[in-house]
């Protein structure tokens, strides 16, 4: 190949980026960059310029094509494995690796940037954004949005929930009935409306949907039952008088049980005296969820599940959004899966998972 050198777009643009520039790897590919622009009156040529920086000239040709097409947008983003330059680690070892999983374990959560910076500094690997992601994968990190955690939620909120319903066990035990005699789930209420899109396409284009942009929700209460029959409906507010209505429900469904232990949060209308007397009047054992603890009702899950199936449907009234409603519960409150850690976790339902599944 004959030495000559390259034509690059925009040259005073690249000392500018330089300049304040933190990503090392950025950092690098620029700097090669500018050197064509600092010494091009010095017979400096792209072999040269290879040679020094140890990289590849298919791995220049495409650096320097990517300036010149996308500018500095171009020259961040990810490159093949390939070309990182020679003479430096490509890759870390097996003792690296355990190292890196116990400085990642002090922290709870992490950018991909982040590690990838921590990656060049503790062992002088430089890697692209998706070489780390199959790092830490393989590490067994999981890439999701954090589930927010109120900050008064007690340390024990399990702790606290397994005693109630051992409590709740051992008082209808006293009362002669069995474990498999008592239904058990969860009650909680939501409010399903058209206006989320929340579900993610492989598409074409601009990924378009046809969407009714009138505006309707339902208030909407459950029972998932891990141990008996589900139950649904819809209320025309959250007060104690409509809690109480939907009492009857979750017995009717569960007749065939002695009696139901019905795990609910600390709203008020949960925790009024008249709804307690109610349920006890039917056989419900009402055990309340410990504070600030919603992640303790896998029922949270189902209403995420039911407002993803919203989203994708093109929904014409009220009504018909009812009807999505109850079709989802119907299908999604079958499944134990929402369910599957919290038996896992909680004692008094290990020794009773063939009840479960």
């Amino acid at each position: 190949m004959n030495n000559h050198t390259p034509f690059i777009e925009n040259c005073s643009l690249i000392s500018y980026y330089l300049e304040k520039e933190k990503d090392p790897t950025v950092k690098y590919r620029l700097a090669f960059l500018n050197s064509f622009h600092e010494l091009k009156d010095t017979g400096y040529s792209l072999e040269k310029g290879c040679d020094i920086f140890s990289i590849a000239i298919p791995t220049a040709y495409a650096w320097i094509r990517k300036w010149n097409d996308e500018g500095y947008n171009g020259i961040t983003a990810p490159f093949h494995e390939s070309d990182q330059p020679r003479g430096r680690p490509s890759k870390l070892s097996d003792g690296d690796l355990e190292k890196l999983k116990d400085m990642l374990s002090a922290r709870s959560n992490w950018l991909t940037q982040e590690i990838r910076e921590l990656i060049h500094e503790k062992f002088g690997v430089d890697l692209s954004l998706s070489q780390v992601g199959r790092i830490v994968r393989k590490l067994g990190m999981h890439f999701s949005k954090p589930y927010p955690h109120d900050y008064r939620r007690p340390s024990d909120a399990e702790e606290q929930l397994m005693s109630k319903i051992e409590d709740a066990y051992k008082s209808l035990n006293e009362k002669g009935i069995s474990r498999e005699d008592i239904a058990i789930g969860f009650i909680d209420e939501a409010s399903p409306q058209t206006t989320a899109n929340t579900v993610r396409f492989w598409h074409f284009g601009h990924g378009d949907i046809v969407k009714n942009t009138s505006k309707y929700k339902s208030n909407t209460i459950g029972f998932y039952a891990i141990h008996g029959d589900s139950a649904l409906d819809f209320l025309p507010n959250s007060k104690k008088e409509s809690i109480m209505a939907f009492l009857p429900k979750i017995r009717e469904a569960n007749r065939e049980y002695k009696a139901v232990i019905a795990i609910h949060d600390n709203f008020k209308s949960h925790l009024a005296k008249e709804t307690q007397e109610k349920a006890q009047q039917l056989g419900i054992t009402l055990v309340p969820l410990t504070s600030y603890s919603p992640d303790l009702n896998p029922i949270e899950q189902i209403w995420k599940t039911i407002k993803r199936v919203i989203s994708e449907n093109f929904i014409c009234s009220a009504e018909y959004l009812k009807w999505i409603i109850s079709d989802a519960w119907s299908e999604e409150s079958k499944s134990m899966s929402y369910a599957k850690s919290w038996i896992d976790e909680f004692t008094p339902w290990n020794e009773y998972r063939d009840l479960c599944f």
